[in-house]
């Protein structure tokens, strides 16, 4: 993502957020006890044994100046 439109003379700050994915959030709350659990739904086809998607970043983060 070329953000240099957003940089100005000086010191910048980049934030990167990553978040997971739904699929993970609900495999991730059936392996807490129910009281800490954040997610519930209705229908939920995964279970605390159920495989992790791959999420967030993925491969190698670079920085570029142009």
């Amino acid at each position: 993502m070329n953000v240099s439109n957003y940089l100005r003379q000086g010191d910048n700050k980049i934030r990167v957020e990553v978040v997971n994915n739904w699929m993970n959030r609900l495999i991730g709350d059936q392996r807490l006890p129910e009281s800490q659990r954040k997610t519930w739904t209705s229908v939920n086809p995964w279970n605390a044994q159920s495989t992790l998607q791959p999420s967030g970043l993925l491969g190698p983060v670079k920085l570029i100046k142009f």
